[in-house]
């Protein structure tokens, strides 16, 4: 075993390595924006009290939230950044109030949180706009 070949490699191998740094004070909650044609058109609170991740179907429970504009603003840049048009943007709460940190973007927003949402049709509203995406497609 060549050691110092194996250091080579693990070094030109660290630009694709991804570090996280853990954001304790999220542990067991964040927060999905769901963003469709340029709108934030629902928010929630993902929390799992019992688990370092927030994910519903791992024991969790979804809180609805109502996020500053500039939450809003930033998760719709975002999306437009990527050219997403429908899915949601998920962050996670910092150490002080109104701080949050970006976490990532989904495709898929996970149709039980759009059928659990207490603001009325965003379900509706969601399907529609998928809809209208495949009118524009074809």
């Amino acid at each position: 075993l060549d050691i110092s070949k194996l250091i080579e490699e693990i070094e030109q191998l660290k630009e694709m390595i991804k570090e996280y740094e853990a954001i304790m004070s999220s542990k067991g909650r964040d927060l999905r924006l769901i963003v469709l044609g340029g709108q934030v058109v629902d928010a929630l609170v993902r929390v799992n009290p019992g688990s370092f991740t927030s994910n519903v179907h791992q024991g969790g429970h979804v809180e609805e939230f109502d996020p500053p504009q500039e939450l809003n603003d930033a998760a719709v840049r975002f999306a437009e950044a990527i050219g997403m048009v429908m899915g949601s943007i998920d962050f996670l709460f910092g150490e002080n109030e109104g701080e949050f940190y970006l976490c990532e973007a989904n495709s898929s927003v996970g149709l039980p949180y759009l059928m659990d949402s207490t603001r009325g049709d965003v379900s509706k509203r969601y399907l529609d706009g998928m809809n209208r995406l495949l009118e524009l497609v074809r």
